[in-house]
């Protein structure tokens, strides 16, 4: 139901929700009864989702807009999720959502056009595939020189006036794990050949190191995770993203099936016998032998030479979503950043 007299109205009256989506009033039905199995598969589910939301509340400033090739009714949040359920399993206990907790975990933060910017393992840093030559980073180098050494160094992948972010999501490890959270920041330089800010004002030094000629991390990365994103605003208002994971700086790992079943339990689910646990497992193991068919568009177990900018593989061939450039610069992210049109 749209287009009453009680437009724009949120809350519940009586047994009817009311409640807004991109600008149009709905209303459905509140279930005051409903059926809660709780069996194994189904609790297996719901506890790989609290960790997901989790992120998608410390992210969302980022992630509403990140996804620049969700369908045209789907908001942020639903393409995060949708990208990243069957993707990355985290099993968190009851006891971590009771505190609040949330845990950096390789999640794919961005999906769009632009070609991933690929991150591999560099002694105790990390190394992108971003070219910048010769050039030397330190307190003097400013962003005009940053910008030509990059743009000149990647030049099928970098323009004039495009925006690189780092993305940074810190673990809190000076509490115990059922309590730690993380912090999110982002670092934001727009390429701009006659820019004499100092770099380091924009990028901190343990996101601007070079390695071998590229641009990388210094070897003191907190534990987490990062990523390096690069975007721009087309003339026609779309928001272009290049398809980002979060490369995992020492991650915990909760993905494994001693976790699965110590949540599972924490929820009180029903398990009826160690035959459904045993098929659960199966289930699990069969799904994680076909994903590895599949490698992930943004860390790479090869030298840095090899890097070839491919198109990410995880892109929607259907109606992208379309977006004028009033509505982009709504974001908490892009707004202050935004990149010319092209």
């Amino acid at each position: 139901m749209k287009g009453t007299l009680f437009d724009m109205m949120r809350g519940k009256i009586g047994d009817t929700v009311a409640y807004v989506r991109n600008g149009k009033q709905f209303y459905r039905v509140r279930l005051r009864h409903f059926k809660n199995p709780r069996t194994c598969r189904q609790m297996m589910q719901r506890v790989k989702m609290y960790n997901l939301c989790a992120m998608y509340r410390a992210m969302s400033g980022l992630v509403r807009e990140s996804f620049e090739t969700r369908k045209g009714n789907q908001s942020g949040y639903n393409a995060f999720m949708s990208m990243n359920l069957g993707r990355v399993d985290c099993f968190l206990g009851k006891e971590f959502r009771d505190n609040n907790a949330c845990v950096a975990q390789p999640y794919m933060v961005s999906c769009g056009t632009i070609p991933t910017v690929t991150t591999e393992r560099d002694g105790k840093g990390f190394r992108s595939c971003l070219g910048v030559g010769g050039l030397v980073i330190d307190d003097r180098t400013t962003v005009a020189e940053f910008s030509r050494a990059l743009i000149g160094n990647n030049e099928e992948r970098v323009r004039e006036g495009d925006q690189l972010m780092y993305v940074s999501v810190v673990q809190d490890v000076a509490v115990e794990k059922v309590k730690s959270r993380v912090s999110v920041n982002y670092y934001v330089v727009r390429l701009n050949t006659n820019d004499s800010t100092p770099l380091r004002a924009c990028l901190p030094e343990f996101a601007s190191t070079v390695r071998d000629g590229y641009l990388g991390t210094s070897d003191d990365v907190p534990r987490g995770g990062f990523c390096y994103m690069l975007s721009r605003v087309g003339r026609d208002g779309v928001l272009h993203v290049s398809t980002q994971v979060l490369v995992d700086a020492s991650m915990w790992d909760f993905s494994d099936e001693k976790c699965m079943m110590a949540a599972v339990s924490s929820y009180h689910a029903k398990i009826r016998n160690m035959v459904e646990v045993r098929t659960l497992i199966a289930e699990r193991r069969n799904s994680l032998i076909y994903s590895c068919f599949y490698d992930s568009p943004c860390v790479s177990s090869g030298s840095a030479h090899k890097f070839t900018g491919q198109d990410n593989p995880f892109r929607d061939d259907g109606v992208l979503r379309r977006r004028r450039h009033d509505d982009v610069l709504q974001s908490s992210i892009f707004r202050q950043y935004q990149a010319p049109f092209l």
